[in-house]
C-alpha cells in the first residue's frame, strides 16, 4: 500500500539489523516528512522503495544518525529515483559506514531530484562524490569533518 501524505515525528529507532531492511522503510510514498527522528545503530537508517511508483515530496529534516561504523551501512538509501527529496540539517554522526551493503551515508540508485541542505557529516573526507551516491540530488552547505567546529563545507 502506497503513504500519502504522512509525518513520522520524533521517533527512535534502534539497532535496526540488516535482516529488517531499516530502521523506516516506505515504498511508493507520497508527500512523506520525517521529521526530528533519531536513527541509532541501524544498519540502514531510512530506506524509500519504488515498486509501484516513483517516491513524490519526500522531506527529511532535523534527524541524527549515530552508531559504531560496523553497524551501519547507509543513513538514506532509495533503490529506485525520488522525485523533489529534501534533506536538511541532518547529522551523521558516524565515520564512513563499514557494515556491508553500500558503504555510504546517502545512495540513490537512479536519478532523482531535490536538494540537501545543512548539514554535517562526522567524517574525514573532503568530497562528497567518495561517501555518497546523489545521482541528480543537490547540496549545499553540508559539511565533514571530525569536529563540528572545523568542519569543512564542499
Amino acid at each position: 500500500e502506497q503513504s500519502f501524505g504522512s509525518t513520522v515525528y520524533n521517533c527512535t529507532f534502534w539497532k535496526a539489523s540488516s535482516t529488517m531492511g531499516g530502521g523506516l522503510v516506505m515504498d511508493a510514498a507520497w508527500y512523506m516528512n520525517i521529521l526530528n527522528c533519531h536513527f541509532m545503530s541501524c544498519y540502514k537508517g531510512i530506506v524509500i522503495g519504488a515498486s509501484n511508483s516513483v517516491p513524490v515530496g519526500i522531506q527529511i529534516a532535523d534527524c541524527n544518525w549515530q552508531a559504531l561504523t560496523a553497524e551501519v551501512s547507509t543513513c538514506i538509501e532509495s533503490s529506485g529515483a525520488v522525485t523533489n527529496i529534501l534533506i536538511q540539517r541532518t547529522y551523521m554522526n558516524h565515520v564512513l559506514p563499514t557494515g556491508g551493503g553500500s558503504n555510504k551515508f546517502i545512495v540513490f540508485a537512479a536519478a532523482s531530484t531535490g536538494e540537501w541542505l545543512d548539514s554535517y557529516i562526522g567524517a574525514t573526507a573532503t568530497t562528497i562524490g567518495t561517501n555518497t551516491t546523489l545521482n541528480g540530488v543537490w547540496y549545499s552547505h553540508v559539511y565533514f569533518g571530525t569536529n563540528i567546529g572545523r568542519a569543512t563545507n564542499v
